[in-house]
């Protein structure tokens, strides 16, 4: 789960402005003001516009997926009460490259989205929020006169409840409707060219105090209904238990499912991709199902030195694969099962007053299987498209009161069934405050070793390799 929060309006009062320039980052500008109201809410307005060069393909010429993009936007918060309130929107437009899309050129993109959210506090301490959204996005590519469009509208409500001091109970639900929209070329097309498909939910979770400040139990569950796919239980269960001082051990399980989307059920697309063949939805396709397993321990093993170990495995069923259909075309089914496990672990050492470092490594393993043998050529869409080991180290130094200095290695392994080599390389990022609210910085990325490539072959996009980077970023205050 990635969870984004965004700094509230009070946190950003007054001026920022910031200039980046750089071989592949060609340049970025964003100018952002903030202000308070009498009644002691906040606001803040912002403009951005950033560029970034193509990369190159495996031949060595330019993938011709040169990006730009130009934002505008603001954010808006109440004063702090019983009763707060925050809105938020932004709109955007550029054009994007044809990396993803060999042979294509750019494709002129677009969208806006506001969304605002409502919060109260009870009486009794519970807490109702609701949140509202609206969100639009549009591309279309010139050359083959394609176009693809989408409407998303969506409201939650949840309430948190304190039934005791040992008991917090959470729970809600959310309607969530999709609009979708396309124009048909030769090379890209929907079928239905439109269609619309609303997902409702409910929702509970409980936080159980058994020992206080010792051991905890959080158990949920999540009921989502699709159309054309019913109604899925996803239930989870985690157990936190503080074993001793600086020692906290975890478990957990839960179960998951991803609805199919317009690519799985509706496309027809008939650029490079899977072989010679056009690729084309499946309207029976299924949702995918995880079922996980998980635990780690995580110590304090001096003042200065902290550890973070966890083991996972997850159990697939109804995976994405892409088959011939014994027609003319590869056809999405859901046709392939199997299971992965890894290891994650995380150092972090305080080396010194004014000298971090951090490290960390992954193991990843996977076994995954067709269900049933397919009748002709076919593939497992995400099969191989991990590394199994991935190493860094990184060192966090204040040079002195106004300078710093960060430095990363990172060690990728490779993804042999892709025919991606492991690769290792350096990233820096070197920062001086010039005064109180201004600084500059130099940043650096994939500063040693060949160019490389850093993921599998996947249908539809093409193959590029990542070069050195260097940029300047300057940032002052007013």
């Amino acid at each position: 789960m990635i969870n984004i929060v965004t700094r509230s309006a009070h946190e950003t009062q007054g001026g920022q402005a910031t200039l980046a320039v750089g071989n592949v980052e060609k340049g970025m500008a964003n100018v952002r003001w903030g202000s308070t109201t009498e009644d002691g809410g906040a606001w803040r307005l912002y403009a951005r516009s950033r560029s970034r060069d193509d990369h190159q393909s495996l031949t060595g010429s330019g993938a011709g997926d040169t990006w730009r993009a130009d934002r505008i936007g603001f954010r808006a918060d109440s004063a702090a009460g019983s009763d707060t309130w925050m809105v938020n929107g932004e709109a955007y437009q550029g054009h994007s490259g044809g990396a993803p899309y060999p042979l294509s050129t750019a494709n002129d993109i677009s969208g806006q989205h506001l969304l605002g959210r409502l919060s109260r506090r009870l009486g009794d301490g519970s807490q109702l929020q609701v949140q509202s959204y609206v969100d639009h996005s549009w591309r279309r590519e010139p050359s083959s006169g394609a176009v693809l469009e989408e409407t998303v509208a969506d409201v939650d409500l949840q309430h948190t409840v304190n039934l005791n001091p040992a008991h917090r109970l959470v729970w809600g639900g959310g309607w969530r409707q999709y609009r979708f929209d396309s124009v048909s070329s030769a090379k890209l097309s929907f079928s239905p060219v439109s269609s619309q498909r609303t997902v409702t939910n409910l929702f509970v979770q409980d936080e159980w105090s058994v020992i206080p400040e010792t051991l905890q139990i959080i158990a949920g569950a999540k009921l989502e209904r699709v159309p054309d796919h019913g109604s899925e239980w996803q239930p989870n269960l985690r157990v936190v238990w503080n074993a001793a001082a600086g020692h906290t051990l975890w478990a957990g399980t839960a179960r998951a499912v991803r609805s199919p989307n317009q690519v799985d059920t509706a496309i027809r697309f008939n650029g490079p991709g899977v072989g010679p063949l056009p690729a084309v939805g499946n309207p029976a396709f299924r949702p995918e199902r995880l079922r996980s397993l998980e635990a780690g321990w995580r110590v304090q093993l001096t003042p200065n030195l902290s550890s973070d170990v966890s083991v996972y495995q997850n159990h697939y069923k109804d995976l994405q694969t892409i088959e011939f259909d014994g027609a003319s075309s590869m056809m999405y089914f859901n046709n392939a099962q199997g299971r992965t496990r890894g290891l994650e672990w995380a150092l972090d050492w305080q080396a010194a007053a004014h000298w971090q470092l951090r490290g960390g490594f992954t193991l990843y393993r996977e076994a995954l299987d067709y269900s049933s043998r397919p009748a002709g050529p076919a593939l497992i869409s995400f099969q191989g498209g991990f590394p199994r080991e991935q190493l860094f180290i990184r060192s966090l130094w204040d040079l002195s009161r106004n300078q710093r200095l960060d430095l990363t290695w990172r060690g990728v392994g490779p993804m042999d069934q892709r025919g991606v080599a492991g690769y290792g390389t350096f990233d820096l990022r070197w920062t001086r405050r010039l005064d109180r609210r201004s600084e500059i910085s130099l940043i650096g990325r994939n500063l040693l070793g060949p160019k490389h490539r850093e993921f599998g072959d996947q249908p539809f996009f093409q193959e590029t390799v990542l070069r050195r980077e260097l940029s300047v970023v300057l940032s002052w205050g007013f």
